[in-house]
């Protein structure tokens, strides 16, 4: 196990020291310019006016986000809008 020792880390900066491992199971670290989140994308079309039980796959859906919270748990968290020139490509 080694101790990352420079001092423009960004964790040596804080007053912590970033420990570098072999083990298989490790922690990864990025600047926050790079940190991201993953969204679920869910497309939900409007019911087909022939049928009220089948989706209108003809039409534009409602795009809505939601974020994973762990396993198979996800959140709502935003709507999402598309022009119709992008969804027609």
């Amino acid at each position: 196990m080694r101790i990352c020792e420079s001092p423009l880390h960004p964790l040596n900066q804080a007053g912590l020291r970033r420990v570098v491992t072999s083990l298989l199971v490790s922690l990864k670290w990025k600047p926050a310019s790079e940190n991201s989140i993953d969204f679920k994308l869910e497309l939900r079309f409007p019911p087909s006016p022939h049928n009220a039980n089948v989706p209108d796959f003809t039409v534009k859906p409602a795009f809505l986000l939601h974020t994973w919270l762990g396993a198979n748990a996800h959140e709502f968290f935003d709507s999402m809008d598309i022009t119709e020139e992008t969804w027609e490509q």
